[in-house]
């Protein structure tokens, strides 16, 4: 899950965002969340991670 931010290393929630895309989509899909990877990105800079679910384990989904 990959999504274009000008000025990306300026984000504070770029990576909640893609975090989240990745998480809906694994649950329309059935696709475990394990199988993703997450970034964003800008002309000069990128940043990936491996999302996790332990992240929301407190929220109800």
């Amino acid at each position: 899950m990959w999504d274009y931010k000008p000025n990306a290393h300026k984000e504070k929630y770029a990576s909640t965002q893609t975090y989240f895309y990745a998480l809906m989509l694994s649950k329309r899909t059935g696709i475990p969340l394990d199988d993703f990877r997450c970034g964003y990105f800008d002309q000069n800079h990128a940043f990936a991670f491996k999302p996790e679910e332990k992240i929301i384990s407190n929220i109800k989904l």
